[in-house]
């Protein structure tokens, strides 16, 4: 298919056929295929029914789920792809998302910080409109969601990633409680207070 210089996985896997080439060409087919596996599997084994998700909470839940889902599945392929195979990179596409991957990996912490407070302007005072809140989510949630994986790799090892792998609100959990026992930056009680009550309406 011919859509995007990109690559989907939902409900089923699509990807484009020039960034397929592209892929192939510098040797990271298979990773961002697995990538986008994962989404897919992911998205089966999910600890709540993405579909009886009220209009109301959508915005917060999807936030956290695409944190989450971007964190997990930029394991397989973000260390080769984005850093150690940095220097092989010759598309220019590929070269610029490395590059601005890297940069905005090095302010996550800052990112945290806004999009906390953006999330309680938005989610939970409601004086912002919610459509505001992809821009607090630079490149689709992924730098802040890799981010907090590493952290709570680094700090409690891989095992908590698998065992969480289908549940977001208590993976952001594990993560605030990683963050505050070892001065990282943490989410606000206000917005954890407010990931639990969507854990308790709709986890199973």
């Amino acid at each position: 298919m011919i859509f995007a210089f990109d690559a989907r996985g939902y409900d089923i896997i699509i990807f484009d056929v020039l960034f397929a080439l592209v892929l192939e060409e510098q040797d990271l087919l298979e990773l961002v295929l697995a990538h986008e596996l994962h989404h897919l599997y992911r998205n089966k084994i999910l600890c709540f029914d993405i579909s009886k998700v009220e209009v109301e909470d959508r915005g917060i839940i999807n936030v956290i789920n695409q944190i989450h889902c971007e964190g997990v599945a930029d394991q397989i392929d973000t260390e080769k792809c984005i850093y150690n195979d940095f220097h092989k990179l010759k598309d220019p596409f590929l070269k610029s998302y490395a590059m601005k991957y890297r940069e905005l990996y090095k302010k996550a912490p800052e990112l945290i910080g806004k999009l906390d407070k953006k999330m309680i302007e938005i989610f939970i005072d409601g004086i912002e409109d919610v459509n505001n809140i992809n821009q607090y989510l630079p490149m689709s949630g992924h730098v802040i969601g890799y981010y907090m994986v590493n952290k709570v790799i680094e700090i409690c090892g891989k095992d908590v990633i698998v065992e969480t792998v289908n549940n977001p609100f208590k993976f952001f959990e594990i993560y605030n409680t990683v963050a505050k026992e070892n001065n990282l930056v943490a989410y606000s009680e206000r917005i954890m207070d407010l990931i639990k009550e969507m854990e308790r309406k709709y986890v199973v």
